[in-house]
């Protein structure tokens, strides 16, 4: 079942999800869906950010 869940996030290019969604606290099915989306944004950002950073040309004095 976690290889099909791998799989499928690939797919979707959900690129975290598969990563995350057994560590993510939740009472209802809702909440759960909304704390994984917002996760995966996250781990966007973070890896947007260092991406920027290491392309980023150093400056020359």
């Amino acid at each position: 079942m976690k290889q099909d869940i791998k799989e499928l996030c690939k797919s979707l290019r959900l690129a975290y999800v598969a990563d995350v969604y057994e560590q993510i606290p939740f009472e209802t099915p809702e909440q759960f869906l909304y704390r994984l989306l917002k996760e995966e944004i996250r781990l966007r950002e973070k890896a947007r950010a260092i991406r920027l950073i290491k392309s980023k040309p150093e400056i020359k004095k």
